[in-house]
């Protein structure tokens, strides 16, 4: 009785361990396997009525358009 209480023990402690050398060999293997990219910027300038805006893109499905510094009614101030 006590053999199969400790075999049982066994078994379930190898079968863990089995379990956490194969979730550290996925988690290496799909790290090494998928290059973190760089982000790429796509600012684009563009004049409307005398102004100039920088289009920088979209974010939560709102366009992003920033007045810029370069337009000239800054330089007025």
């Amino acid at each position: 009785m006590k053999n199969k209480i400790l075999d049982l023990i066994k078994s379930a402690v190898l079968l863990i361990l089995i379990f956490l050398i194969g979730v550290i060999g996925f988690r290496v293997s799909f790290s090494l396997g998928t290059p973190h990219e760089k982000e790429e910027f796509n600012i684009k300038i563009f004049t409307k009525k005398g102004h100039d805006y920088l289009f920088v893109g979209r974010e939560h499905g709102a366009y992003v358009i920033i007045h810029a510094k370069s337009c000239p009614c800054h330089k007025k101030k």
